[in-house]
């Protein structure tokens, strides 16, 4: 039971002293390994375990194997580390080497408590989440999504301490307190569950309407597109999407074609990133939510929304840009002022404090949000949306929406 209020935990976690929590997580990894810290197995081989894999590779560290629960997986080997089962691999290396969970997936069932309980059931002696490994070998890990070396977060204690005075609902300000214990001690048992509903269109913060004009920054394969017809049951304006993954646009465009006529007529697709400015920008292509922005071996094209939405009167606007958010809401500052839509924003992959994502907020739209009503949502993976009202109404009313981390 929680005995101390969300604003004095997180005064707890900010007074740690810079240079202590640096030297935390430089040694975090190895004293928990003890002598076997130069013996790894991988548990989980999928995308991000092989990631994880390869460059662990490049550092020239050749774990011992990949575990996994996949049984059409066991005897492959994958970038030249096998596939075993993780009681095979407890029964070889359980007592002899650190089992590192390279699974992180917040739409699964399990959590990483379950991951971790699982190995040491088996008789793992030494089972670690991967953050700890992201923490030693922090030059070639981090930053990664949300995590990030712990002084990082602490230098900007100022914002951190300013962005918890956002949140008017309890709900919020523990899943803040919660996300910040999280970014500072890996402990995955402080992130909540997913909360119900779509992770677009929370329950109650506000209501979808026949006269809706979405677009979507970082459609993916069509997933948030699917989302939003069934939540509407097909009537709404318009819906446009970019999606600058050469791989992911086919799916999507599938996907799009698959739907009745009259919806479809209503849906326009754009194989583009979203920015700052137009032109090119380099890629990291994977058809997985793993592709990156600003970095990679291919280039796609990018548009700024205003000059894309110049005509476009849009109603709700989504950001999930992996890393590039805050460039895209940049060249988004002029239609944000005109139109003030519906916001949902991943931060995930800013590794940026809520606080700071408000400092750097475009210019003109910044007045907006210090002195007019804003509807906010914070959920577990660091997912906020929020709604601008007129200037001098309510004061700003904030809640969680789902996703998670673990």
């Amino acid at each position: 039971m929680k005995t101390s209020t969300p604003e004095l935990r997180l005064d707890e976690l900010l007074d740690e002293e810079v240079l202590h929590a640096k030297t935390r997580a430089e040694v975090s990894f190895d004293l928990a390994a003890g002598g076997l810290k130069d013996n790894l197995v991988l548990f989980g081989a999928g995308g991000f375990g092989r990631s994880i894999n390869r460059k662990l590779r490049e550092l020239q560290i050749q774990p011992l194997a990949f575990a996994d629960n996949n049984q059409a997986l066991w005897g492959k080997r994958i970038d030249g580390t096998e596939v075993i089962s993780p009681m095979q691999a407890a029964s070889l290396y359980g007592q002899h080497a650190v089992f590192v969970v390279s699974i992180w997936n917040g739409e699964a069932a399990d959590r990483m408590g379950d991951r971790v309980r699982q190995l040491k059931s088996l008789g793992c002696r030494v089972v670690l989440p991967f953050g700890h490994l992201f923490w030693k070998y922090h030059e070639a890990f981090l930053p990664h999504y949300c995590l990030d070396l712990p002084e990082k977060l602490l230098t900007q204690k100022h914002l951190v301490r300013a962005a918890m005075q956002l949140w008017s609902d309890n709900s919020s300000r523990e899943e803040f307190v919660a996300q910040v214990g999280f970014r500072t001690s890996l402990d995955f048992d402080l992130i909540s569950r997913s909360v119900e509903g779509k992770h677009y269109f929370p329950p109650g913060l506000f209501s979808i309407t026949d006269d809706e004009v979405f677009v979507d920054c970082g459609a993916f394969d069509g997933d948030t597109m699917a989302d939003f017809v069934q939540q509407t049951g097909g009537r709404f304006r318009e819906f446009l999407a970019f999606e600058p993954d050469p791989i992911t646009y086919p799916r999507l465009q599938a996907r799009v074609e698959s739907l009745d006529g009259g919806i479809r007529e209503r849906i326009k697709i754009r194989q583009e990133a979203t920015g700052r400015k137009p032109g090119t920008i380099d890629f990291q292509a994977t058809g997985t939510m793993l592709s990156t922005t600003g970095s990679g071996s291919s280039v796609v094209p990018v548009t700024d929304l205003d000059s894309a939405l110049a005509t476009v009167e849009p109603t709700y606007i989504k950001f999930d840009v992996e890393g590039f958010e805050l460039e895209a809401l940049m060249g988004a500052a002029q239609v944000l002022s005109r139109t003030r839509p519906i916001l949902a924003v991943s931060l995930t992959t800013c590794r940026i404090i809520f606080g700071r994502f408000l400092f750097f907020w475009p210019p003109c739209c910044r007045n907006d949000i210090t002195s007019s009503s804003v509807r906010m949502a914070l959920s577990p993976g660091t997912w906020f949306a929020m709604r601008f009202r007129k200037k001098g109404s309510a004061p700003i009313s904030c809640r969680r929406i789902s996703r998670a981390l673990a």
